[in-house]
């Protein structure tokens, strides 16, 4: 009897006790009558343990509906709290979308169709995943109904796509989240600071400080960052948050304006496959808030396949199937492409609709297996069934506002927020400044080392006028070397940014001259007062205070082309090529080196594009105009230089004050103007057009 009494309590136990994993972990096999699990990962249940078969590398158990379920009382990847949806939930429809790109120059140029016949819909409180071999044209099918399709390459758009029924209207881009595949950030701002800047740059006016905190913290919870809110987004060389957080960060700055649609490019791209199965459980529960999320997904292990509520699978731009994703795997039964049990769907499904164009044969099998695909889903009529559902929902109520603003807030206000992150992004960045304020101090001793106490005599002309020289490289040098890489650093987080509608390019532009300027307004500075009282050049206080001046504004002119060169190159490595080059044309146009009139018309109009020719002949003409020199150390046979104004006339500068404030005043011009010609730059080389949102109607 013992032995028997120790079973049956054994069993109890185990029909009570023992963990499983929910719906969330598992698929359903062929029949369609047991689900396969194979990890155990999500909330723990404790079903009846007669109905469930433990394999090798899986477990085999009842359709989830049947399993009663308890859901632990702590929140996990967001499902027990959802941050509501602004506005009307949106269904979002698409019928017979055709996309042809030019592609090729000139007599070779062909005309490419990347969709062909795409219909289908997303609706409000599910998670649909396009799927296809790589280049099935699931990112431009994602960016046709984001209405991102870039007007570059000759691109037109066929078909039609509907918001509730209804034709996009221009409020469709302010209903919509987008999440590009690439995470970037700024990496001295923590998850907390991030996600609050987003707030206060998209959420309207009409929300007070309290309810965007509010709305943040939803999104922290939701996304399960709370452990990462303080912690720094960080990057090369900086330590900071996770892949799989960063991705997660990466949607909070989408879902903080609670849009009804959710896009998403290859959001599990780059991450392990833990990470991935995080971020795509945060996805499932922000559908389950009520909204419509769409991502594209290129090979999903079985736990992500499982959380999907619909699927839709190309290949060469067609549809293969579009419905319910836990129906997939009978669908390509009943044409004869049966999954083997315990397979993932996912992987089945890519092998079966990708085309292999190794050999010539294996394509033109590949491409009848597609073509069966796509007739058999046609034949199916579901494009005629979501038409039906398109056309009833235009009795309903419309999605959005016309009347949004295209920025939440004002000029001034994005010029506050803007310039705090860019003050807080060079703060951070302690190492950086101490190099640069150490680089500045150390040549400023050296040269005061080397050209201490000049004195008056003839061999001081030519260390004074080098020392001159000198000082208006290095400010240079030091200035634009300290900028050159800001905006192909930042060049991707201000274009998602942009494309957001965040903010005004003048406002970015301005707020990050503004910090710049702040941190470094100073070191010219310090620079000129140790270098001017060790060598003991012209020792008028007048003349210290205009020789501060004139550095300053080289300093400002360098600043100024560092980032003209910044806007203008693509990378870093573009960059440090340019700026070497530009500053040795400025440098042999100063005249130093060579004395322009002896030269030749051709080259000669190089001293007028000099900015640091305007400086060195302004610091020249403050350090000569009034200086007494004496004959000693005169070479035999040598004249004397007793005044500066003979040094002046001897180098072709003209010993005129008023030149030399002309010449102050040509710096503040080169500084505008470089700036100018890079925040066009920014402006509009940053800048991209999109085909238009009511795509055209595609000839009968």
């Amino acid at each position: 009897s013992c032995p028997v009494l120790s079973v049956y309590f054994f069993s109890v136990f185990m029909q009570y006790y023992a963990p499983q994993v929910d719906a969330y972990g598992g698929y359903p096999d062929l029949e369609g009558s047991q689900w396969v699990y194979p990890e155990t990962y999500g909330h723990v249940t404790y079903p009846n343990l007669s109905q469930v078969h433990q394999s090798e590398d899986c477990i085999i158990a009842p359709p989830p509906s049947t399993i009663p379920f308890h859901v632990a009382e702590v929140e996990k990847d967001g499902f027990m709290e959802h941050l509501e949806v602004q506005g009307t939930p949106v269904t979002l429809g698409w019928n017979k979308l055709n996309y042809f790109v030019t592609v090729g120059k000139r007599k070779e140029k062909k005309r490419r169709q990347i969709l062909r016949d795409c219909s289908g819909v997303a609706r409000p409180g599910e998670l649909l995943a396009i799927m296809g071999p790589s280049g099935a044209g699931k990112t431009s099918l994602l960016n046709a109904l984001a209405g991102r399709l870039p007007k570059s390459g000759k691109g037109e758009l066929q078909g039609e796509i509907t918001v509730n029924g209804r034709l996009r209207e221009k409020s469709f881009r302010q209903m919509v989240g987008y999440v590009m595949q690439d995470d970037v950030f700024f990496s001295n701002l923590t998850v907390l600071e991030t996600l609050n800047l987003a707030a206060k740059l998209r959420l309207p006016p009409a929300l007070g400080k309290q309810q965007k905190a509010e709305i943040v913290d939803k999104v922290i919870a939701e996304l399960s960052l709370n452990q990462a809110r303080n912690t720094r987004i960080g990057g090369p060389g900086i330590a900071g948050i996770s892949g799989g957080e960063r991705k997660r960060v990466n949607v909070g700055t989408e879902l903080i304006t609670r849009a009804p649609i959710l896009f998403l490019d290859e959001p599990t791209s780059n991450l392990d496959a833990f990470q991935a199965l995080n971020v795509m459980s945060s996805l499932r529960g922000v559908a389950s808030g009520g909204r419509a999320v769409i991502s594209t997904i290129h090979q999903p292990r079985s736990s992500i396949y499982s959380l999907f509520d619909q699927l839709l699978l190309l290949s060469e731009g067609e549809v293969m199937y579009f419905g319910p994703a836990k129906d997939a795997v009978a669908y390509f039964a009943g044409l004869g492409y049966t999954c083997p049990k315990h397979f993932n769907p996912a992987d089945y499904f890519m092998d079966i609709v990708a085309v292999d164009r190794k050999t010539d044969e294996s394509e033109r099998i590949c491409e009848a297996r597609v073509r069966h695909f796509s007739s058999a889903y046609l034949q199916r009529g579901a494009d005629s069934q979501f038409f039906m559902e398109i056309e009833n929902l235009k009795s309903g109520p419309p999605a959005g506002d016309a009347g949004l603003r295209k920025f939440q807030t004002s000029w001034f206000e994005q010029f506050i927020l803007l310039s705090w992150r860019a003050f807080k992004q060079l703060l951070r960045d302690k190492f950086s400044f101490i190099i640069s304020l150490c680089v500045q101090l150390f040549f400023a001793l050296l040269l005061g080392a080397i050209y201490w106490d000049l004195g008056y005599d003839q061999l001081s002309i030519q260390g004074r006028s080098g020392l001159l020289f000198f000082v208006i490289i290095q400010s240079t040098f030091s200035q634009l070397g300290a900028v050159q890489n800001t905006f192909p650093n930042e060049k991707r987080v201000v274009t998602r940014e942009r494309q957001s509608r965040m903010y005004h390019v003048s406002a970015y532009y301005l707020a990050k001259f503004w910090s710049e300027l702040s941190l470094k307004f100073w070191t010219p500075l310090v620079y000129a007062s140790i270098v001017y009282w060790m060598t003991r050049l012209n020792t008028g206080v007048d003349n210290f205070f205009i020789f501060c001046l004139i550095l300053e504004m080289v300093a400002m002119a360098g600043m100024a082309l560092g980032l003209f060169i910044s806007a203008l190159a693509p990378n870093q490595n573009s960059s440090a090529v340019l700026a070497p080059l530009i500053i040795i044309l400025f440098m042999l146009g100063a005249g130093f080196y060579q004395n322009f009139d002896k030269l030749g018309a051709w080259i000669t109009w190089l001293q007028y594009i000099s900015f640091i020719r305007y400086g060195y002949e302004a610091l020249m003409i403050n350090e000569y105009l009034d200086l007494t020199l004496t004959c000693d150390g005169l070479s035999a046979g040598a004249a004397c230089l007793r005044t500066g104004t003979e040094v002046l006339e001897r180098t072709s500068i003209s010993p005129d004050i008023l030149v030399m404030w002309r010449d102050i005043g040509y710096l503040a011009c080169f500084a505008i103007g470089f700036h100018f010609a890079a925040y066009l730059l920014i402006r509009f080389k940053g800048s991209r057009k999109f085909i238009s949102l009511n795509p055209k109607q595609k000839a009968q």
